[in-house]
């Protein structure tokens, strides 16, 4: 069962990446202030959790601070970076 789900996370990776890829593409060009940029990666990683059965839970969201940061993290693995496009608000 582990292969069959390691098969359509992978599947579900490559067909997000291919769509919000071809999106980030064509609307590049008319986002100046990177607004746009950050919607389709969040909709992108969204997109991927939502499609893999993912349910995340943010706890902690309002001490982001509003100014210019660094996150870092110790990823254990490929969800824990998609899971930080998708929270972060900034």
């Amino acid at each position: 069962m582990a292969i069959i789900y390691t098969t359509w996370v992978w599947l579900v990776l490559a067909e997000a990446t291919i769509l919000w890829g071809a999106v980030l593409v064509i609307l590049l060009p008319f986002d100046r202030s990177s607004f746009l940029y950050l919607l389709t990666t969040r909709n992108w990683a969204k997109n991927i959790l939502f499609l893999s059965g993912v349910k995340l839970k943010v706890e902690g969201g309002d001490k982001v601070p509003g100014y210019p940061c660094v996150f870092m993290s110790n990823p254990q693995s490929y969800f824990d970076v998609i899971s930080l496009v998708a929270a972060l608000r900034v």
